[in-house]
C-alpha cells in the first residue's frame, strides 16, 4: 500500500480549502428627499452653552448669511477623519457671513479630550456639549457626521454629509461631491442648493426617550 508524501498531502489539503472573503462594508452618502427631512422648515431658536460656559441662542450668533451646525465627537472614526475638513470649511466661509457651531452629544467624552480636539483642529466657533440633547432633538440629527445649514431666517436649507471623501469601508484622496460647500455656495449666491439632503455615514446618535 502506497502512502502520500507529507508535503504532497499538505498541498492537497491546502488546495481543497476554499476561503470565501466577505465583501468590505462600503457606505457612501445617498441623496435623499429633503422635504421628508425638515428642509424648508424653521428651526427653533435653540439655546445652548459652549465649552467655556457661555450661553447663547441661535438668534444671537451674529451670522449674517448662514449658521452651520456640525455634528462631531472625538471617538467616532469618521469624525476624526473629518476634523481637518470641518476646520477648513469654517476658515473658508467665516468671512462670508457663515457661522459654524460644533455639536458633541456624547456624554461619556472627557472635557480635556474635547478641548484637545478643538485645539488640534483650530475650531473657532462655539463648541457645544449637547448632553441634554436639545440641539440634536431640534434638528432631528441622526449621525455624528451630519451637517445642517440654516439661512438667516433659521430655515433649514441643507442637511446631510459634508462630502463623500470618507465613508464606511472606503477612503478617497479627494471627494467627488462637496455637498456642504455646494449648499453654502448656493445659499450665498441667493439660490437653492441642488442637493437638499443626503445620508451622512457616521456613528448613530442615540436619543433618550422623553
Amino acid at each position: 500500500m502506497s502512502t502520500l508524501n507529507p508535503s504532497v498531502l499538505f498541498v492537497v489539503v491546502l488546495c481543497s480549502t476554499v476561503v470565501v472573503a466577505k465583501p468590505p462594508i462600503r457606505e457612501a452618502p445617498k441623496v435623499l428627499d429633503g422635504s421628508e427631512l425638515g428642509v424648508g422648515e424653521t428651526v427653533p431658536d435653540i439655546e445652548f452653552t459652549d465649552l467655556d460656559g457661555n450661553t447663547g441662542r441661535l438668534s444671537t450668533l451674529g451670522a449674517e448669511k448662514a449658521v452651520v451646525f456640525l455634528m462631531t465627537n472625538t471617538g467616532c472614526p469618521l469624525c476624526r477623519r473629518y476634523g481637518p475638513t470641518l476646520a477648513a470649511i469654517e476658515d473658508e466661509y467665516k468671512g462670508k457671513g457663515v457661522k459654524c457651531v460644533f455639536v458633541n452629544s456624547n456624554r461619556a467624552e472627557k472635557l480635556d479630550r474635547i478641548r484637545k480636539n478643538v485645539e488640534t483642529h483650530g475650531f473657532q466657533g462655539p463648541y457645544v456639549r449637547d448632553v441634554d440633547q436639545k440641539i440634536i432633538r431640534a434638528l432631528g440629527a441622526k449621525t455624528t457626521t451630519e451637517a445642517f445649514v440654516l439661512d438667516s431666517e433659521r430655515s433649514l436649507v441643507y442637511r446631510g454629509a459634508v462630502d463623500d471623501q470618507y465613508g464606511f469601508g472606503y477612503s478617497r484622496n479627494e471627494p467627488r461631491h462637496t455637498y456642504l460647500r455646494d449648499a453654502l455656495d448656493a445659499l450665498l449666491a441667493g439660490a437653492t442648493p441642488t442637493v437638499a439632503a443626503t445620508s451622512a455615514p457616521g456613528c448613530e446618535l442615540w436619543i433618550d426617550d422623553e
